[in-house]
């Protein structure tokens, strides 16, 4: 029996949140979802990777805390990497959020 948390399942949750927002907004507005979005994507694409690397890792925290107006949504999503990072074996070191 695998105890292992269900990383994919919460990414791919995460991501559906994003697009339900942003399609529920005017396409003006849409920016900052379309980029969360992509994150997600882009952390599915990790998970099931075989040539995970610690330049990947911390490139990808770098990519997400460059967001200047984050939001819960962006925090759980970098929270949930961090700890799905860790459980990998990876330090996954924490970041503060870019400034506006």
């Amino acid at each position: 029996m695998d105890d292992a948390p269900d990383y994919l399942g919460q990414a791919e949750k995460l991501c559906s949140y994003f697009r339900k927002v942003r399609d529920g907004l005017s396409q003006d507005d849409q920016a900052h979802w379309d980029r969360a979005m992509r994150m997600c994507e882009r952390w599915i694409r990790l998970i099931g990777s075989r040539e995970l690397t610690e330049d990947a890792i911390e490139s990808y925290l770098d990519d997400i805390y460059r967001e200047p107006h984050p939001g819960s949504g962006w925090c759980e999503l970098s929270y949930q990497f961090k700890q799905w990072a860790r459980y990998r074996g990876f330090a996954a070191r924490d970041r503060t959020y870019a400034k506006p």
